[in-house]
């Protein structure tokens, strides 16, 4: 039988993290052409004006759903591991990775 070499839990999570890294990308740049085209079609609505105000704030809106992103996505494997060494004091089941 094989023996296992052992890996530090901080190289393993970096793993995870950079495992997920793709799909929260593509998470924002969906996010980001549904704003387009959401501007496109209110832009119709509303007006050019109002859609230039609307322009303002959008990049800000962009960055507090990224930041947001991070923050969840750290916090979720932080937990994963936490439940996995059974840290929180739940029985939970686990699957060694």
């Amino acid at each position: 039988m094989k023996r296992m070499k052992p890996v530090s839990s901080d190289k393993l999570l970096s793993r995870l993290y950079f495992r997920l890294l793709p799909y929260q990308v593509l998470m924002l740049v969906i996010n980001a052409a549904n704003g387009i085209v959401d501007s496109l079609f209110a832009s119709n609505v509303v007006g050019k004006t109002a859609m230039s105000a609307i322009g303002f704030y959008s990049p800000l809106n962009h960055f507090l759903f990224a930041l947001s992103i991070m923050l969840v996505s750290g916090s979720q494997l932080l937990v994963g591991k936490a439940l996995g060494r059974n840290l929180l004091g739940m029985n939970v089941l686990t699957i060694r990775i």
